[in-house]
């Protein structure tokens, strides 16, 4: 807005600063309106139209330049509109007590409740669904696992050559245990010189006749 001095102004027929801050006034309102008399404007001027935090309160505003607000908050109270020369009116700020609270209080809920026992088996029965191929499978009582036969890993390994696991300082503790334990292949060759039934079955066959005691590695 550029205003003219007076001379100019009454050379032109143009209304004085004070018709101009009066027409400003009757567009222009900066002021929050009463919460009782005007709620619904005052809720929208809360939530759209209220500059901030910036400043101090929130120093990462995207407003922020240099430590200072951009666009010049927070603005001055003034009692009346001041229409100023080449630049943007100071519009009408009057001091009526109104504060708007834009973040509000620091808050944590607790709640507090019974610990619950789950029943996991009734809650799975509960959400469970069965489609109906997988009902009528159930109702007639068919199979629903089977179990063909068991894996036993059978190690092959040159002689003192097996694998030693043991923690970093244990060497010898390690070796001492080895030297009184068994491993599946070893326990075969000591199985085959004690039984002589045991001959007749090789290193594949054994577990179908004998076991392995993982406890005492023999």
């Amino acid at each position: 807005m550029s205003l003219l001095e007076g001379g100019d102004r009454r050379r032109y027929n143009l209304p004085s600063h004070d018709e101009v801050a009066v027409d400003i006034d009757n567009l222009i309102c900066a002021e929050i309106p009463d919460p009782i008399v005007n709620c619904e404007i005052y809720d929208i001027i809360k939530t759209c139209m209220i500059h901030g935090p910036c400043g101090i309160l929130n120093p990462n505003s995207p407003c922020m330049k240099d430590g200072v607000c951009s666009k010049k908050y927070p603005k001055d109270f003034n009692a009346n509109t001041v229409a100023v020369h080449n630049g943007y009116p100071r519009y009408r700020r009057r001091d009526n007590g109104l504060v708007i609270n834009i973040k509000g209080h620091d808050c944590a809920n607790v709640l507090i409740n019974e610990q619950v026992n789950h029943d996991e088996i009734n809650t799975f029965l509960d959400c469970r669904y069965v489609s109906a191929p997988e009902a009528l499978w159930r109702i007639f009582e068919y199979p629903i696992r089977h179990m063909s036969h068991s894996i036993i890993r059978l190690k092959v390994h040159l002689p003192e050559n097996q694998i030693v696991y043991f923690r970093e300082g244990e060497e010898q503790v390690a070796l001492d245990r080895v030297a009184q334990h068994d491993t599946h292949l070893t326990a075969w060759f000591k199985l085959n010189s004690e039984n002589e039934g045991a001959n007749r079955y090789s290193y594949v066959d054994i577990p179908y006749h004998f076991v392995f005691d993982d406890k005492h590695c023999k």
